[in-house]
């Protein structure tokens, strides 16, 4: 499926590391050179236990996915957690803890459009005044 090594260049041109990359012998790509290193704009956290519970809190709120905090009954909700971690479930309780998964990661997807969108606007609010502020001093408005 990958004979001309396109997603190979892909993800190592990302910064990518592959395992194994001498498998069946094919070592021509050891000698390219890549200029630009990947810049990580950030690093978002996932995690299955809630960050605050479990005192992950080293990223910023918004960078972080992870079931929401028990209040009512932390020490319940962990209990549960790690009997998911380190216990056989039927298959309803593995769908059921997928699903919460996948509303976790929902959420958080939800959330950060909301957050581009607010950095967006702000950054074109500032964008016009400094636009305004442009004009004003060519007009002389401004000195």
């Amino acid at each position: 499926l990958n004979f001309d090594n396109r997603v190979e260049e892909k993800l190592r041109s990302m910064g990518g590391v592959l395992v194994d990359e001498n498998q069946n012998g094919n070592d021509q790509n050891n000698n390219i050179q890549y200029d630009e290193t990947p810049v990580i704009e950030r690093t978002i956290t996932v995690a299955c236990f809630p960050h605050e519970t479990v005192g992950l809190t080293a990223s910023l709120k918004h960078d972080q996915i992870s079931p929401e905090p028990d209040f009512e009954n932390p020490v319940g909700q962990m209990q549960e957690l790690f009997r998911y971690a380190t216990q056989p479930s039927s298959r309803k309780e593995l769908d059921a803890l997928y699903e919460r998964g996948w509303a976790d990661a929902e959420k958080w997807s939800y959330e950060e459009d909301l957050r581009e969108r607010d950095l967006t606007e702000e950054w074109l609010k500032e964008r016009r005044h400094e636009a305004e502020v442009e004009e004003a001093i060519r007009r002389g408005d401004l000195s």
